[in-house]
């Protein structure tokens, strides 16, 4: 399959990037989290997902989400369930973060839950 052109472009920029920790609070490690981007408000929204413990034989599921503005992250404070590999879509007229099923560490999970005035 052929490549992009913008691909191949911008692979160079990519591998010159080098990635930092940045002092201050954010949130903790996880994986199997999801992510969308609020363009009204410039923010990248991240929230739920799970992090191995105990050697990864067993895991932490999340309940919080997170805003980052490309300088800080915030805690958003908003209640929940905790969940994993769920998926997110962010209304920007409606400024509503629509998610749909999961995983909250037993068993799958097939709600649709709506935040309004994300």
């Amino acid at each position: 399959m052929p490549q992009s052109p913008h691909a191949i472009g911008l692979a160079p920029a990519l591998a010159a990037l080098t990635w930092a920790m940045q002092p201050g609070e954010g949130p903790p490690k996880r994986a199997h989290h999801a992510v969308v981007y609020d363009a009204g408000a410039k923010r990248v929204l991240m929230m739920g997902g799970s992090t191995p413990t105990d050697g990864g034989r067993s895991s932490v599921t999340f309940d919080d989400m997170w805003a980052f503005n490309g300088t800080r992250w915030r805690r958003v404070p908003v209640g929940g369930e905790r969940l994993s590999s769920m998926r997110v879509v962010f209304d920007p007229d409606r400024r509503w973060l629509l998610s749909l099923g999961g995983y909250d560490g037993r068993s799958s999970v097939g709600a649709l839950r709506v935040l309004e005035n994300g």
